[in-house]
């Protein structure tokens, strides 16, 4: 079982498989549930400096929630999510 608070995978069992080819295995998470009921968000411009750690750490408060962002805009690769000019939904910020 994934123990880090930081990550997506947090809490999720893993299972050892093999790795082709090679001696050794990998240990592999089980598939991550994708929330469907999503916390209100608005928009954001992503421009060409923008970096993912300095995103996520001032929407979300944690430098590492990155995939906080991923899941809001439903994309598994949250690299994507810095193209510029595109616009991302992002964390509505409580006050």
């Amino acid at each position: 079982m994934i123990k880090n608070r930081n990550s997506r995978h947090n809490g999720l069992a893993t299972y050892r498989v093999p790795i082709p080819g090679r001696d050794g295995t990998a240990d592999i998470c089980q598939p991550r549930f994708r929330p469907t009921v999503l916390p209100e968000t608005v928009t954001q411009a992503i421009s060409a400096q923008d970096r993912l750690d300095t995103l996520a750490s001032a929407l979300t408060g944690d430098p590492q929630g990155f995939w906080r962002l991923a899941d809001l805009n439903r994309s598994y690769d949250p690299a994507s999510l810095l193209d510029p000019g595109r616009t991302i939904r992002v964390p509505r910020r409580v006050r």
